[in-house]
């Protein structure tokens, strides 16, 4: 039997910033209420040559015409030097209120959107499509499945 992973992983590459995302591929009631973060992980690895300073990265997730949880934001302060890389895997509050899941009859489409930005230097954006499922609709690798 073939396992397939739960989670996906997004890599973007802009001007030597390399971006890394590692999230659910969707998002539910029951995940929300036992605590599984829709965020595994996030990777910010300069290899622009020169240090990326003040490096900050913000995280939002949007769907059926609005934005369904809390901005995340997290500033690596300083320089990151060439080579290096700055890790996150705090991501708890990044999911939609429960109250929103709970009172969802349908799924709907969503996107987890990434951006990073340093001085002196252009934004680098990442997005990951999701699905929000519907209160009674359980995710599995390869599709929604109806209780």
């Amino acid at each position: 039997m073939r396992h397939e992973s739960l989670w996906r992983n997004k890599t973007v590459e802009q001007s030597g910033i390399v971006v890394q995302l590692l999230a659910q591929p969707a998002v539910n009631l029951a995940l929300v209420h036992n605590s599984v973060p829709l965020v595994s992980s996030l990777r910010v690895t300069n290899s622009s040559g020169r240090p990326a300073v003040d490096t900050t990265v913000t995280v939002r997730l949007f769907g059926n015409g609005e934005e369904l949880a809390p901005t995340w934001t997290r500033t690596y302060e300083g320089e990151l030097p060439d080579g290096g890389d700055a890790y996150w895997d705090d991501f708890s509050d990044l999911v939609p209120a429960i109250s929103y899941l709970r009172a969802l009859n349908e799924s709907h489409p969503a996107t987890i959107a990434v951006t990073v930005s340093t001085m002196w230097a252009a934004d680098v954006s990442l997005t990951m499509p999701i699905q929000v499922l519907a209160h009674n609709e359980w995710s599995t690798p390869r599709s929604a499945m109806t209780l």
